[in-house]
């Protein structure tokens, strides 16, 4: 769930967040690059994947997200604003193509569709409410506080998918003993 809040909550919120502070041009360039990067994120993402793991592609994705959202709190320079855009389209590739990889690297095949569907109920469910979220806290505080929240929240998809990772081979090592 968390990985599809923090996908969302970037995707619905930057938008209007960086026209505030660059206007409808710059903001919408912004946006592009975003856009542009996700593509060679997700090829890039699969790539790290295939060669170091599911544990560092969650740890290289998680990261890009939260520099990006530290980067939205504590900035609005339009320099900082294209690094932005990079950071987060490299990291939001982790609510595409990493859920199928982890999904298989911890469930055995004949598991795979019954447990891939249950995963993607959640992130599907994060999805929904991560602009939502983003929204609501930004009305009641500041899109700054929002951006700390959605940091936190990309942090902790290292904690919980990685975490769920080893304990789940933990547990596969102690049933075939």
């Amino acid at each position: 769930m968390f990985v599809g809040l923090s996908n969302n909550g970037g995707l619905g919120q930057f938008p209007p967040f960086m026209q505030e502070f660059h206007g409808a041009s710059k903001g919408a360039l912004i946006i592009s690059i975003y856009s542009a990067v996700g593509i060679i994120g997700k090829l890039l993402l699969g790539s790290i994947s295939d060669k170091f793991g599911v544990v560092v592609s969650t740890i290289w994705t998680s990261v890009l997200l939260v520099l990006a959202y530290f980067l939205a709190a504590t900035t609005t320079s339009y320099g900082f604003a294209i690094l932005l855009a990079i950071l987060f389209g490299l990291g939001n590739s982790i609510g595409t193509v990493l859920p199928p990889l982890i999904v298989s690297a911890i469930y055995p095949a004949k598991s795979y569709a019954q447990v891939y569907g249950l995963v993607n109920q959640f992130l599907f469910l994060g999805m929904m409410f991560g602009s939502l979220i983003a929204a609501s806290i930004a009305e009641a505080s500041s899109y700054s506080a929002a951006w700390y929240v959605f940091a936190v929240i990309s942090a902790l998809i290292i904690v919980f998918w990685a975490g769920s990772y080893f304990l789940a081979k933990k547990d596969f090592k102690a049933i075939k003993k």
